[in-house]
């Protein structure tokens, strides 16, 4: 059963949800994608909870039901929001094993954290389809006069103009995406280089993973590059497993295969518990 809670965090207020067990084993926080919110994600907790992991999850500032504007952050607060999230979390019991999942923006989020933290609180994680690199980059003239308005406006808002029809090739889920009204493709310039930048980073110039981490994308992604996930696979190999799942799509947990991809998942980290 699921149970919906608030948490004031500077000047705005997260609407986060828990799905949780009777005398949980362990604990994950989830960090949802771009335009999307954790609502989204009851089936994939759902799985975790039939192995007595009870999961937490938000809206991430600007997204889903938490207040702010519409796809607006930045790194301060996307970090501080897991911060947020742990701390909730934690209540449950602070002895138990504490685990992390990011999906796409929320796995470049993860991946920031962990590579930033000074204390480690996760002891594994699953990122799925990171936001390292985009498979296609925005056009030049774009980017250029995108990189001025950040500077002048940082909280300039653009569309995604996101194709739903890449997140999945099940048209039931590409249905539900884009019929959700908590579901939006607004992103501010602000958001975008923060993201943008935090990827570079985090491929070419971040220190080592100190953790295991269960990295997953799909080979026919058109939102976000398997390249560059096996790219960050190699650097950091030493806590690492690579799945890049044949012709998956850019939402592995909604594609016509989820079922296995989601006990991959769940199989993967229940040996850390």
């Amino acid at each position: 059963m699921s149970h919906r809670f608030t948490i004031p965090f500077q000047d705005i207020t997260l609407s986060a949800i828990s799905w949780e067990v009777d005398q949980p084993r362990a604990l994950l926080c989830l960090i949802h994608g771009l335009g999307e919110h954790s609502e989204r994600y009851a089936h994939v907790a759902a799985a975790f909870n039939e192995i007595g992991i009870s999961v937490f999850a938000t809206d991430l500032p600007g997204h889903g039901r938490t207040t702010g504007k519409k796809g607006h952050s930045n790194e301060e607060q996307l970090l501080g929001t897991i911060d947020k999230l742990y701390e909730r979390a934690r209540q449950v019991d602070p002895d138990l094993p504490m685990f992390i999942y990011g999906h796409s923006m929320g796995g470049n989020i993860v991946l920031r954290y962990l590579l930033t933290s000074p204390l480690q609180p996760f002891k594994a994680a699953i990122v799925t389809s990171p936001w390292i690199e985009l498979t296609e980059k925005p056009p030049a003239f774009k980017f250029a006069l995108a990189k001025i308005v950040k500077n002048i406006y940082p909280k300039y808002t653009d569309r995604t103009k996101l194709n739903a029809g890449f997140i999945s090739r099940n048209e039931n889920e590409v249905k539900k995406y884009m019929e959700d009204p908590l579901v939006h493709d607004y992103i501010t310039t602000e958001l975008f280089f923060t993201i943008m930048n935090n990827g570079q980073w985090i491929l070419h110039d971040s220190p080592a993973l100190s953790i295991p981490i269960l990295l997953m994308h799909g080979e026919e992604d058109k939102l976000t590059s398997h390249e560059a996930t096996k790219k960050l696979a190699e650097r950091k190999d030493k806590h690492v497993t690579l799945r890049i799942w044949e012709n998956g799509y850019h939402e592995l947990h909604n594609d016509i295969n989820k079922e296995e991809v989601i006990k991959f998942a769940v199989d993967w980290i229940s040996t850390y518990i």
